[in-house]
Order: structure tokens, then C-alpha cells, then sequence
């Protein structure tokens, strides 16, 4: 991905931008201006300097093992993960993400109007094997609902008990949807896992046709603006369930599942009110996180993990809602 960056984004901490080459190279030195006021909330960085190389290169892990390069952030090819788990393993760092990652199955159209299809569907796929297309346990963690292990209020629940081809086919024909047509829309980063779901799909008795994308933005752009019936998307940079929750509500634009119920809608804004008390709005959490699961808007497939690899760099620090903290690490 480039970047285009005419002017520095305004910051408060520890470092500003030295000198930037759009898609090359940001450079990032010592603010003059800063000053420690609280060492928890914003403490004092330690590299004197820091060098952000873009893009990765291929030979970007060898760079790192050979210690020309201090840090490789969530970049390791999986097919170099076994290796490095086997060479390297002090310097290999797997940091799971706040995001959940999902086919939505558009509620409002035929055949995924009917919610035994859409349990039909969520009780066919084979999570393991959505996972290991995207690297297996390493990189992605087989998931059956809609909030990440990494929120507050996280307790484990999967209602499916899948594989079960057999019984997924006896939802199918008990809905009379069988031999309906469905487009399935994804772009290239989902290709793996739209591949195999088309084929679950034909497995169900499903004219099947895929509808790809080329890459990110014309993807998004054209969910956003016509809700299809089904398609591949993933939350990031989650802090709260409510995060997550809030995807799924009446008129949000990007639900794009088209998923409405205002009393789960009632909930969640009585979870948010009760977030400033971490242990009421943890069990509230949980009862929705299985109330939203159960009415299947999505099929949960996996929450990702990121693979860093360091050389010569200590005080390794992840934080779930930030990435890697960067301005801690120093070099030994």
C-alpha cells in the first residue's frame, strides 16, 4: 500500500517525521519539543532514530536474520514461519489481533433470508481448513463468533459443532432454497478462502459464481454502496465489544449483512452505558456476543495473528489496540 504524505500529521509525542519518500522510506527523529509528563500514559522513546522501509521486500526476512534489519513488522511469509519457529525462536513474536474476520450472508436476500440456510452454512464450513489457507494457528486462530479473544468479555463459544456436511444439507433442503443462485464478492486478499466457501456452497446444492475484485478499494466501494449476498470483510483495530456490536446495527451503512433488531440494538447501548463498569459490561458482553452469534449475520472464520520477526532489538512490547510499540524497543 502507498502512502502520500504532503504535510506531517500533528503529534504530541516523542518523535516527528525527519523526511518522508512517498512508497519508500519514512525517517522519524527526536521532537525537541517533548517532554515525559507521565511516564505510564506517554513514555520516553528510545531509538534516536527511526527508519520505516516500505514495501517489504522478499528477501526482507533474511535482511532481519542477518541483522541489517532491526524489525519486520507482521510481514513473515507463512511458508518462512516454520523455519523461523525452528531457527529463530526467541525472535519471532506471534500477536494476535482485535479483529474478527467473516463471510457476511446478506439477511435480506434469498436464500440468506431464511436463517437456517445461514446455520446451514456456518455449520458446513471447516474453520480449521479457513485457517490453515491463511496460515494456520500461527496466523489465524478458527473462530465461531463475532467478538476477537483479544476484547473484554471474551468467553469461547462455537453453538455449530462443525463440519457437519449431512446436517447442513438437511437445513438447505428443509428451506426449499436448494439450486438458487449465489454470488459470493471478495477481492484478492480472500481468494483463498472464497475458493473453498464457493465450493462448500456448491456442496449445499448452491449455483455458485464468484465475483472478484482486484484489490481493496474498489472491493469496499462497491459493498458499502450494494450490500451483495455475501461477501468477505474483516473488523480491525477493535477496543471495545461494543466495537464490534456497533457493525451490526440498524441503518449502519457498512452492515453489510443488512442485519436489524432493535432490541439487540436497545443492548448494546446498554453495554456501552455500562462500560465504566469492566466486570458488568464483560458478562453483558458475553450474553450478546452469543445472542448476535446465534442469529448467524456472519460466518466467523478466524481472528488473525501477526508475525514479527526481530534481530538485534530488546523490551519487545504488543499492544492489541496499538501494534508494536516501536518507540520502546532499543537495540542491544
Amino acid at each position: 500500500m502507498g502512502i502520500q504524505m504532503k504535510r506531517a500529521i500533528p503529534g504530541t509525542g516523542p518523535y516527528k517525521v525527519g523526511s518522508f519518500v512517498p512508497n519508500r522510506q519514512a525517517t522519524f527523529v527526536r521532537n525537541p519539543h517533548f517532554e515525559t509528563w507521565s511516564a505510564a500514559a506517554r513514555p520516553d522513546g528510545y531509538p534516536d532514530e527511526i527508519v520505516w522501509r516500505l514495501p517489504i521486500r522478499k528477501y526482507a526476512v533474511d535482511e532481519v536474520a542477518a541483522g541489517r534489519a532491526d524489525i519486520l513488522l507482521g510481514s513473515v511469509p507463512p511458508e518462512r514461519l516454520s523455519e523461523l519457529k525452528t531457527r529463530y525462536a526467541s525472535q519471532l513474536h506471534l500477536d494476535p489481533q482485535s479483529a474478527t474476520t467473516f463471510l457476511f450472508l446478506n439477511v435480506r436476500q434469498p436464500p440468506f433470508d431464511d436463517i437456517r440456510v445461514r446455520r446451514a452454512v456456518n455449520i458446513a464450513i471447516d474453520r480449521d481448513k479457513a485457517a490453515a489457507l491463511e496460515g494456520g494457528p500461527d496466523l489465524a486462530l478458527p473462530t465461531c463468533q463475532i467478538v476477537p479473544p483479544t476484547l473484554p468479555g471474551f468467553v469461547r463459544y462455537c453453538p455449530w459443532n462443525a463440519p457437519d456436511l449431512a446436517r447442513a444439507r438437511r437445513l438447505v433442503a428443509a428451506s426449499g432454497t436448494r439450486g438458487q443462485k449465489v454470488v459470493v464478492t471478495t477481492f484478492d486478499y480472500f481468494d483463498a478462502d472464497a475458493t473453498y466457501v464457493a465450493s462448500v456452497l456448491r456442496q449445499l446444492g448452491y449455483r455458485v459464481r464468484m465475483k472478484r475484485f482486484p484489490d481493496i478499494g474498489p472491493y469496499f466501494g462497491t459493498i458499502n454502496a450494494k450490500h451483495p449476498q455475501a461477501g468477505f470483510a474483516g473488523w480491525f483495530g477493535l477496543v471495545l465489544p461494543s466495537d464490534i456490536f456497533a457493525t451490526l446495527r440498524c441503518g449502519y451503512s457498512s452492515n453489510w449483512a443488512d442485519f436489524c433488531d432493535p432490541a439487540l440494538d436497545a443492548k448494546v447501548r446498554g453495554l456501552v452505558a455500562e462500560e465504566g463498569n469492566p466486570r458488568a459490561a464483560a458478562k453483558l458482553a458475553s450474553k450478546l456476543d452469543r445472542e448476535f452469534t446465534d442469529r448467524v449475520p456472519w460466518v466467523p472464520l478466524w481472528t488473525p495473528r501477526l508475525a514479527d520477526f526481530v534481530s538485534r532489538v530488546g523490551n519487545y512490547q504488543y499492544n492489541a489496540y496499538g501494534g508494536t510499540l516501536l518507540d520502546q524497543l532499543w537495540v542491544k
